[in-house]
């Protein structure tokens, strides 16, 4: 984030850690709140607060990183016509994780969830290591493809389009 504001770009985090560090950077930091675990109305919270965070900043592009920060972005874009997401999954959460009975039920709930956000995100970055396992998450645009980090047996180039 440094390097990028190095370089002349305007960036603001947001996140739910702690400012310092962004502070010691000198980089824009907005705080907001969400539960890691199932939580609908602290969800829905958290789609506010980052509603509210992009209204504010007004960002030409905006980035999330986490399975489910990747759920809450493109839905709080929707407040902010013309900002292009680009979502990360880097894992695979619990509920897509986990053989308990509340993670089985609900996991139907957060597959259509991401696939809300996937319509609005104009990308979607997987860092899994095997990318036909991750099908659970979203479609993709077919003009965009999925970006592989090269380590599929499937030996896809570095764009995926399964």
């Amino acid at each position: 984030m440094s390097l990028l504001r190095d370089h002349g770009f305007r960036v603001t985090a947001a996140g739910t850690g702690e400012p310092a560090p962004f502070a010691r950077a000198g980089i824009d930091y907005r705080r907001f709140n969400f539960d890691r675990f199932v939580s609908p109305l602290a969800d829905w919270a958290a789609v506010r607060s980052i509603s509210k965070i992009l209204v504010e900043v007004q960002p030409d592009l905006a980035q999330s990183f986490d399975t489910k920060p990747s759920v809450f972005l493109p839905l709080a874009a929707r407040s902010t016509p013309g900002v292009p997401v680009i979502r990360t999954i880097n894992g695979r959460a619990f509920l897509y994780s986990s053989r308990s009975p509340m993670a089985l039920t609900l996991r139907p709930v957060y597959r259509a969830l991401h696939k809300i956000a996937a319509r609005t995100a104009a990308a979607t970055v997987r860092t899994s290591h095997h990318c036909s396992r991750s099908r659970m998450y979203s479609r993709f645009r077919p003009s965009i493809g999925k970006v592989c980090r090269g380590c599929c047996s499937r030996r896809h180039s570095p764009v995926c389009r399964s």
